[in-house]
């Protein structure tokens, strides 16, 4: 049985053309990139280098470390890899299918042989089609990977001024401590002389009791904040973490909503991601139309060769009739997916502008009330020191000197309580119009 030169054209075609591959290996420059322009601290890990945590952390350098050392995003870019191989497998033909009959007559003699090789023309002609969905996608997957890791990062900046805070309000819980256990010293001492009474001296114990509850219960705080912030380091233990000194709050010099919230429509993932998701939409819309997804062609060679020795050979073609599956119904669920595509998209830019605009309220709310506090702890420092000057001098009573120093601890309290509720205002900021404000104050 000859093979015709058409015949071999068409399989070498096919065969050249599903052998055509990318490679299996993602690129993330363009990933890389886009995360630079949300949250600059974070780069991609490149190898298995070790972590330093001998020196105390900032919020840019805990996402360093984070993105150096948190099993999540090699995770992430394993699910890249997963992405890039099925864009890969998109573009592949469906192999031949190739098939045998063998008959021999009832009573014996020479066999009937019928040879057939198919190949599909829907997979040649719509590979196309077949790209462009993987390739959309793609894209879709890889904004929800993008995403992942930028919340991945403010979440780690979040941590980090979680857990200062919470060593701060530790501090000021011990400071009032050390206050009330020397009040109730003093008390005892009073009561020994007689100059106090009993019910006083019960009463400075139960504040002294009350506090190191209070003291108690900041450790915990401390403890559950350490370990949110080793958890997204990717520690398997929080001893290690070395907290900042000091943290200093970044300030802003523009707060121009319009700005804010151009820059929040072009970065905000989700707005990434709800345009890939239209272009899927479409994708598949394009795939699911036109003649050749309703007959699903096929073509190939055929041979037979009867009993009586005589051959035949040719071309062989399979359609598939649209008699009962038209393909309307499947043109009206893409153009509905399409739909909801682009609604959904205005609905997230919508939401996008609004948090913006939110966010940039609270933080200038925020602003106003750290300013009071910080000025309400100066003024307190003031009279706690001429308190102590009045006391030192035998003119004031020692009591006044300590209720002086308790009222500074509570303005101290307000203003951490402040600068806490900025900070927090901020990090919903960055959150809302996807850019940090440790590197940069300002959009471009």
């Amino acid at each position: 049985m000859k093979t015709s030169p058409l015949a071999i054209a068409i399989g070498l075609s096919l065969f050249l053309t599903a052998c055509t591959t990318a490679s299996l290996r993602p690129d993330t420059t363009e990933l890389q990139s886009e995360l630079a322009e949300i949250s600059p601290a974070a780069r991609l890990p490149s190898g298995t280098g070790s972590v330093d945590l001998t020196a105390p952390l900032t919020p840019e350098r805990a996402v360093q470390v984070a993105f150096a050392n948190n099993p999540q995003v090699r995770a992430a870019l394993a699910r890249l890899d997963a992405i890039q191989a099925e864009r890969v497998q998109a573009g592949l033909i469906s192999n031949p299918m190739g098939s045998l009959m063998a008959l021999r007559p009832e009573g014996g003699g020479r066999f009937q042989l019928e040879v057939g090789l198919m190949q599909s023309l829907y997979d040649v002609f719509a590979r196309s089609r077949r790209v462009a969905v993987a390739d959309a996608e793609a894209q879709r997957r890889e904004a929800e990977v993008l995403s992942e890791l930028v919340t991945l990062a403010q979440d780690t900046r979040s941590a980090l001024v979680q857990a200062w805070f919470a060593e701060q309000a530790l501090a000021l819980e011990r400071q009032r401590l050390a206050v009330d256990v020397e009040a109730s010293r003093f008390t005892q001492r009073q009561a020994a002389q007689g100059a106090v009474s009993s019910r006083e001296q019960l009463a400075q114990q139960a504040a002294v009791a009350s506090q190191a509850h209070a003291v108690s219960v900041a450790e915990l705080d401390l403890a559950t904040a350490r370990s949110r912030l080793a958890r997204m380091l990717g520690l398997s233990s929080a001893t290690g973490v070395i907290l900042p000194a000091e943290l200093a709050t970044p300030e802003l010099a523009n707060l121009q909503t319009p700005e804010w919230q151009a820059w929040a429509a072009q970065h905000r993932p989700e707005g990434r991601l709800a345009q890939a998701q239209i272009e899927t939409a479409r994708a598949q819309r394009t795939a699911n139309r036109g003649a050749l997804r309703a007959t699903q062609p096929s073509a190939g060679v055929a041979g037979m060769r009867e009993s009586d020795g005589m051959a035949f050979q040719g071309l062989a073609i399979q359609i598939t009739l649209p008699v009962f599956d038209t393909g309307q119904a499947r043109r009206a669920l893409a153009d509905a997916q399409v739909a909801e595509a682009e609604h959904q998209a205005e609905a997230v830019q919508r939401r996008i502008s609004l948090d913006v605009e939110q966010a940039l309220a609270t933080v200038v709310i925020a602003q106003e009330a750290a300013a009071h506090a910080e000025h309400h702890l100066r003024l307190q420092r003031q009279l706690e020191e001429l308190a102590g000057r009045t006391y030192q001098n035998g003119i004031g009573d020692r009591g006044e000197f300590r209720q002086a120093t308790r009222n500074r601890l509570m303005a101290v309290q307000d203003d951490l309580t402040a600068r806490q509720r900025l900070w927090t205002s901020l990090l919903e900021l960055e959150s809302a119009s996807a850019r940090e404000e440790g590197t940069a104050t300002t959009p471009p």
